[in-house]
This record gives C-alpha cells, structure tokens and sequence, in this order.
C-alpha cells in the first residue's frame, strides 16, 4: 500500500476471471469478485486517485464500489482487438 499511497494516480485493472464468463452458463451475480474489490477499498483509502481499467466479457455492477475511483474505462475482453488499442 505504500507504492499506492505515494503514487499521484493509481491504476487497478480488474475483472472478471475466466472461469467467470462462458457461452455455457449463466452466472449468479453481476458482482465483481470480493477479493477484487477489498482490494480497491484498500488502494483507494490510501490514495483518493483511482482509476479502474475493467476487462470483462460480459456487465458487471459497478454500483458497490464505483465510489471508490475517481474513474472507470470499461476495455471489454483486454485480448480483444479494440481493447489492444488501449494507450499504453
């Protein structure tokens, strides 16, 4: 936490998991994992300048925790090819 709380901006890329998102099921929640989002509230106690980068296939509820970042950039599935063109 201290490199976060250091740092002027701190960017958190996060998402859904593999093994969360298939073609063959449906999932229980538009959640995104507790872990992930612990670790937010984390990060961003320590540094007000959050900035969460999403990569995920499918929605996901941003409502629990979207206070916790000053901004969200939804990249969709990082290995698609729009999501490569992301600046880096």
């Amino acid at each position: 936490m201290e490199t976060a709380k250091n740092a002027d901006v701190v960017l958190m890329f996060l998402g859904l998991p593999e093994a969360a998102e298939s073609e063959g099921f449906d999932r229980d929640t538009l959640d995104m994992p507790a872990k992930q989002i612990t670790l937010l509230e984390q990060v961003a106690a320590a540094n007000k300048n959050v900035v969460v980068v999403l990569s995920n296939g499918s929605v996901v509820s941003v409502a629990p925790w979207a206070e916790n970042a000053k901004g969200i950039l939804e990249s969709c599935c990082s290995a698609s090819p729009v999501a490569r063109r992301l600046p880096t």
